[in-house]
């Protein structure tokens, strides 16, 4: 159970009927038992680290997107969401095939066979980039059509960087938040352009953690403490 140590994984899912499986993969044959329940099937196709692995179940509403890359390969984009953020999400994740280009043309093809994201009543952190299938903390959700999406951007460019290309030990864990915390300048740079992007970087990034670090003092960026993995420094 190490970053580096990556399986493909596929899922079999049985749930009340009322709800629906979302994992990682391609979404297969869904099957009703007839007792109550309904069994989902998630196919991997790529390579995962252990800890991007993912079963959310819910009462989900799907909202279905594609992204084209250069080679003619449509990939799917599905999101689960409660009903009563459907409509609130439509508007929040309307820029993801936008995201999924920016990144596609600052580090290249979109590395795996689905993109989407589940919605959740997320109790610690706000969201996390299990692979091909991103938690998003209910938060994060405003139906706001000038919010840039921040957040959805981060955890879609781990896929990039901490999902595809993985740290070999959590003592470089800051390599996949650092790239991820990057890729919202890049994002930011694409949508709005570089004077945006500057002062994102500048009030966002920097000044965040000059007022984390005063509080908190200077910390230790490679090999944090066990508790301090998720912390501005990395």
């Amino acid at each position: 159970d190490h970053p580096w140590d990556k399986a493909i994984i596929s899922f079999n899912v049985t749930c009340r009927d009322d709800w629906v499986a979302a994992c990682n993969g391609l979404q297969g044959e869904t099957i009703n038992n007839n007792d109550g329940t309904k069994s989902y099937e998630w196919i991997g196709e790529n390579p995962m680290a252990t800890y991007l692995a993912v079963i959310h179940l819910a009462p989900y509403l799907i909202i279905e997107q594609t992204f084209t890359k250069e080679n003619g390969e449509v990939i799917p984009i599905q999101h689960f969401v409660q009903s009563n953020y459907y409509d609130a999400c439509l508007v929040d994740f309307a820029q993801v095939p936008d995201m999924m280009q920016a990144y596609t043309d600052a580090y290249g093809e979109y590395p795996f066979e689905k993109y989407g994201q589940a919605l959740v009543n997320m109790q610690t952190y706000g969201a996390m980039e299990h692979q091909t299938m991103t938690t998003l903390g209910v938060s994060y959700i405003d139906g706001s059509p000038d919010d840039p999406e921040y957040t959805v951007a981060h955890e879609l460019s781990h896929h990039w960087f901490g999902d595809c290309l993985t740290p070999f030990t959590w003592k470089d864990v800051w390599l996949s938040e650092g790239f991820a915390t990057y890729s919202e300048g890049v994002w930011a740079n694409y949508l709005l352009g570089y004077d945006a992007m500057i002062e994102y970087v500048n009030i966002n990034i920097q000044n965040y953690y000059k007022n984390w670090q005063n509080s908190a003092r200077p910390q230790t960026i490679y090999d944090p403490a066990y508790l301090d993995y998720f912390t501005p420094p990395s």
